[in-house]
């Protein structure tokens, strides 16, 4: 879950910009950003040396080359607490 924080706030950057380039550099094949505040679940997945972005929003089903098999949309995982 991203921290709140506009464009060019701390807390954005480390969420949008600082994040993605340390988990790139430790080779972390894929992570989920979460944000509530633009009603979006985004999965980010490691390809050749950067991240490729798919965002998901409402009852779009989330696709995960993690987890293949996987059945949520992204408004249950925005609403799940």
């Amino acid at each position: 879950m991203v921290s709140l924080g506009k464009f060019g706030t701390g807390n954005y950057d480390r969420d949008y910009v600082d994040k993605p380039k340390e988990y790139a550099a430790r080779q972390i094949p894929e992570f989920w950003r979460v944000d509530p505040s633009r009603a979006v679940v985004a999965i980010l997945s490691l390809r050749s040396g950067s991240y490729r972005i798919a965002e998901f929003r409402g009852t779009d089903p989330i696709v995960s080359p993690t987890f293949p098999n996987l059945q949520l949309t992204a408004e249950q995982v925005l609403n799940a607490g």
